[in-house]
Formats: C-alpha cells, sequence, structure tokens
C-alpha cells in the first residue's frame, strides 16, 4: 500500500499545504514541513527560504496560529510539524501528476518537465512510472519564468540507475543539460547557503557534486530518489536516539547507496575525531540536509561536523554522527 513518501505534498483542512518529509512517520501524523497556505483563493508562500532559520520562523507560525500540527517527541525532545492524517484532505502524489501531464500536456513548465521525465528515463532504462514531479508544479501553482522542474524517482534500483545516467550523460546531451555557472552559485549561496557551515568556496565544491541538480534547457532541475514502502527497514518508534555531544571527524566512505535518499546515510570506517566528543566505533554518517546526500563515493575520506548520537535498535546499538541538526548544522565536505 501506498503510504506518505518524502516531497509528497498534503493539505489540510484549513488550507496549509506540508511537504512530506521522508517515509517514515508517527501513528496518525505525517512528518512534513510548511511550504504554503491558502490566502485569496491561491496559495501564499510561508517557507520563503531552505534553511534552518526559515524552518524555525514556520514552526513558530504554527505554534500560534494552527498548534494541532505540531507533533513532540518525548524521545528526542523536540516539536516537529506533523499534520494529523485526520485534518488532511488532499495528498498530493508526483506520481499522479506528472501521469496527467504526460497524457494531456499542460503548460510550457509542466510539458518541460514531463520531458525531462522522460529523456531521463530514456537514458536510464527505467520506466516513467517510476518517476513523479514535485515542487510547485505538483501543486500547479509554477511560475513560468522563477519555477524549476522538481522530479522525484521511486525505488532504489530505479535511482541508482538514474543517478549513474545522469552522471554518465548529462554533460554529453548537446545543449539540454548544462552546468552551474560561478554567478549562479552564488546566488544559490545567498538563498541556501548562508546559514551553512561552509564557506562559499567549500559550499561551491560541495554543490557541483550533485548529481541530481543542474541546468535543463536553461531551467534549474532537481531529481530526489524516493524509496518504495518495502525498501524502509523501520516503523517510527523502532528506534531510540540519545544525543551525547558535538564533535568533528574524518572518516572514509565504504558504503554510500543509501546517501542518495533521505536522510542521507554514509557507512564509514577509519574514522578520527579531530575536535568534540571523543568516542570509538562510530559507523554512520547521517545528512538531514540534502546538501550533503550523494556527495561521495566509497574510499574518498570526508571531513564532518554534527551530533553524535547513540542508536538503539532491535537490541543492538551504534553510534553516527548527525549532520542537518537543528541549532547545530553541522556540515559534510570531502577532503
Amino acid at each position: 500500500m501506498r503510504g506518505f513518501r518524502d516531497h509528497d505534498h498534503v493539505e489540510t483542512v484549513d488550507g496549509l499545504v506540508f511537504t512530506v518529509v521522508g517515509n517514515v512517520h508517527p501513528p496518525g501524523r505525517v512528518l512534513a514541513y510548511l511550504k504554503y497556505r491558502r490566502l485569496n483563493g491561491g496559495y501564499k508562500r510561508v517557507l520563503e527560504r531552505y534553511s534552518m532559520e526559515d524552518l524555525e520562523a514556520t514552526l513558530r507560525l504554527l505554534s500560534e496560529t494552527a498548534p494541532q500540527h505540531l507533533y513532540r517527541d518525548e524521545r528526542l525532545g523536540l516539536e516537529f510539524s506533523a499534520p494529523l492524517t485526520s485534518t488532511i484532505k488532499r495528498h498530493l502524489k508526483p506520481e499522479e501528476r506528472l501521469d496527467w501531464i504526460i497524457s494531456r500536456g499542460g503548460d510550457r513548465l509542466e510539458r518541460m518537465a514531463g520531458e525531462l521525465a522522460s529523456k531521463l528515463s530514456g537514458m536510464s532504462g527505467v520506466e516513467l512510472e517510476c518517476f513523479g514531479v514535485t515542487g510547485s508544479i505538483l501543486l500547479g501553482i509554477h511560475h513560468q519564468l522563477f519555477s524549476d522542474l522538481d522530479l522525484t524517482v521511486y525505488g532504489r534500483d530505479a535511482s541508482l540507475r538514474v543517478m549513474e545516467a545522469l552522471k554518465e550523460h548529462a554533460s554529453k546531451c548537446g545543449g539540454d543539460f548544462g552546468r552551474f555557472s560561478l554567478e549562479d552559485l552564488r546566488a544559490i549561496y545567498s538563498e541556501r547557503g548562508l546559514g551553512s557551515d561552509l564557506s562559499f568556496k567549500d559550499y561551491a565544491t560541495v554543490y557541483r557534486r550533485l548529481w541530481n541538480r543542474g541546468l535543463y534547457k536553461g531551467v534549474f532541475y532537481s531529481v530526489h530518489p524516493v524509496k518504495l514502502e518495502v525498501e524502509v527497514d523501520e516503523s517510527y518508534g523502532d528506534r531510540v536516539y540519545r544525543r551525547l555531544g558535538e564533535a568533528k571527524i574524518e572518516a572514509t566512505v565504504a558504503e554510500a547507496e543509501d546517501s542518495i535518499f533521505y536522510p542521507g546515510v554514509y557507512r564509514v570506517e577509519d574514522v578520527q575525531v579531530v575536535e568534540g566528543l571523543k568516542v570509538e566505533g562510530l559507523q554512520e554518517i547521517v545528512s538531514f540536509e540534502g546538501l550533503y546526500c550523494g556527495i561521495a563515493s566509497p574510499g574518498e575520506r570526508l571531513e564532518a561536523e554534527g551530533i553524535v548520537e547513540k542508536v538503539e535498535a532491535k537490541g543492538r546499538g551504534w553510534l553516527r554522527l548527525v549532520v542537518g541538526s537543528r541549532g547545530i548544522p553541522g556540515y559534510i565536505r570531502p577532503v
């Protein structure tokens, strides 16, 4: 059965539109961040920038105007936006929206989204049914000049095939696919990166490693891998997390397939603590910041800063370094 997946959108009965985060949700709720609200017959964007500061602002807004959409996880001592499923009047699914576009056409930007998905399908051999379109096009409130082409691809195997195809072919497809200029990167850093712990130089280095973002016929595009329900190996509450302290580490990537999903998980080895909490046996770097998902391959050496957590699940425990926590964003960069 299809549940609430990463990058779906949901609209509540009180006219709030949330973007779903991840595939694992508390019972009766959906973890999601507030992005739009219905106003005067249309939609007004609430989350102006993809930054921790702006995310915190949406939580304050909900606390003041719609606290029923907030959920406090007592295990973590943190509060998230997570609307009740009973308050959801529309569940917008990217694959259904793309199917509508493919079958009926649409405006220029919608047709470009369908064209991009079809091209990626042909390049990778992944069936078109495995793709979807998210972002403002999913909601049907996109702007012809300013909106992006945001796609989803469903399933581990399909996602890995699309990744390899883009890495191999994106720079060779004539004038269709393009790379970001220095000016583009400065604009992206100004919009999204100023709240990070990276300088512009390091931010640009990391951003250029992102296989799933680029330009298609001059329009910004992104491709977001999403796991299928059968590929998710946990339910909400299965794992207990305990924060131990901050640390900066260097580590070698041992396995990176799960790093392309959200959250991105790198299995690591040869870990050296550079600063902060001295721990041994750290096994993972986990990123809740999309910038650091899928940027490194096995054998590469990374520097990362974040929160060390002890994870306990099904009778076993391990340590991980979490990047992208509220209040302590941290970073990952190649050494």
